[in-house]
């Protein structure tokens, strides 16, 4: 038996904080996080408990699915959390937006101080990330606009949960991930997603496996990954790419964030070597043109609903 945990909520637990673990999670990540929960039965088997860390467990409906536990009780010290078993400050370094930046061809820079960021000067628009953030959270595109006195209260409060990153604002094409299994042998190669962007940037769908990406954007990708293996990280890794709009001709951005986690990529992934067929993770109800062959559901607290697709049917 295999426990797993379900924490999709990891910008909160790990974040150097006043938002540190233990902290209650706001009603919206929680229910993200039971909602999503259930997309864990890929990479469970018969027997083993997926632990929701003290959410509401999810009613998971589908065709051929193992026969697993959901709890909400406190995961055991052996759970897999994270995608990893290694100790919570390494996975911390790695999922910090600082570690990514240093990867980054893009001018990032990294603020751990509301007077290092100066509103005046500052070419708009651009946009402000938390150092440890996901799924939106934390993400502020700051346009001419904006009333400085109101943004410097949201960059005071980014400061004290660990610091930001400014980045330029690109226009977004679209997004992919590669993903890594990091064992002690090494860095090993998973293959690629694909995600749907839209016009608000959020993403919508999440699609594997997909072409293979420019050649230099694997390169880098493995030079990322080997840099995370000596860390002594062991476990999932994936490194988020996106095409944006260049000075002449849509360009790759090869290196955009670096998750030290299960992402929502990397369990379309898994699903698509277990079910040996083509996966789109659905987020929400805007594509029907991927109607399913077999379908796994997961309804979380508010009847909010995730579905997973096999196939073009």
């Amino acid at each position: 038996m295999t426990a797993w945990l379900a924490n999709f909520d990891f910008d909160y637990a790990i974040a150097p904080t006043p938002n540190g673990q233990g902290v209650t999670l706001p009603r919206a990540v929680r229910t993200r996080t039971s909602a999503l929960a259930g997309l864990f039965v890929l990479l469970a088997g018969d027997g083993d408990v997926i632990h929701t860390a003290g959410v509401e467990p999810p009613t998971v409906v589908g065709e051929g699915l193992p026969a697993v536990v959901f709890s909400a009780d406190p995961p055991p010290p052996d759970a897999i959390a994270w995608g990893s078993v290694t100790p919570l400050s390494v996975v911390r370094h790695l999922n910090d937006r600082a570690f990514a930046a240093s990867f980054d061809e893009v001018d990032v820079q990294v603020v751990t101080s509301a007077d290092e960021l100066d509103l005046s000067t500052e070419a708009r628009p651009f946009v402000l990330k938390t150092r440890w953030s996901g799924f939106g959270r934390g993400v502020r595109v700051i346009l001419a606009d904006d009333d400085d006195a109101t943004l410097l209260g949201w960059i005071e409060r980014g400061c004290r949960r660990g610091g930001l990153t400014c980045e330029p604002l690109f226009e977004i094409f679209s997004e992919a991930a590669t993903h890594f299994e990091l064992t002690a042998d090494g860095a090993r190669r998973l293959g690629q997603t694909t995600s749907r962007v839209d016009a608000a940037r959020q993403v919508v769908a999440i699609e594997a496996p997909r072409a293979e990406l420019p050649q230099f954007v694997v390169t880098r990708s493995e030079t990322v990954a080997e840099a995370a293996w000596a860390t002594g990280y062991r476990g999932r890794l994936s490194i988020d790419h996106a095409l944006v709009r260049g000075r002449t001709s849509p360009a790759w951005r090869a290196v955009q964030d670096v998750n030290a986690r299960w992402t929502l990529g990397s369990l379309a992934l898994a699903a698509a070597v277990r079910t040996n067929a083509p996966v789109s993770l659905r987020l929400d109800d805007s594509l029907p043109d991927w109607p399913p062959v077999r379908t796994w559901i997961s309804r979380g607290i508010d009847g909010r609903t995730v579905a997973m697709h096999f196939g073009e049917g």
